[in-house]
């Protein structure tokens, strides 16, 4: 999770640090905000794991946000907009107190 911070990351098990420009940052959120995360029982979109999640994203630049839309929308259908942004608020750091990233 916190890999979507960009910054200097260390990890304790592999004692090596980990350096993430914003760009990098964008893409993992993005492919949370599709896949979920498990591991804090947050449930991304059905049928959809992390190789489905790169292909969606695979060459869209600056377009994440609108291939995570598009994919809620053809999935989800009615009420997409709402479980995206649910998702969104789920997995998304906060960089300061006040902080919200308005996918839709």
């Amino acid at each position: 999770d916190m890999l979507q911070v960009p910054g200097t990351h260390f990890n304790n098990a592999k004692w090596e640090y980990t350096e993430m420009e914003e760009e990098q940052c964008n893409y993992l959120l993005h492919k949370q905000i599709l896949t979920g995360d498990s591991s804090d029982n947050i449930k991304g979109l059905p049928g959809i794991g992390p190789k489905k999640a790169e292909g969606m994203l695979e060459g869209r630049g600056k377009d994440l946000k609108k291939a995570v839309c598009k994919a809620y929308k053809e999935i989800i259908g009615k009420g997409w907009e709402e479980e995206v942004q649910l998702n969104t608020d789920l997995v998304y750091l906060r960089r300061k107190f006040d902080d919200r990233y308005l996918i839709v």
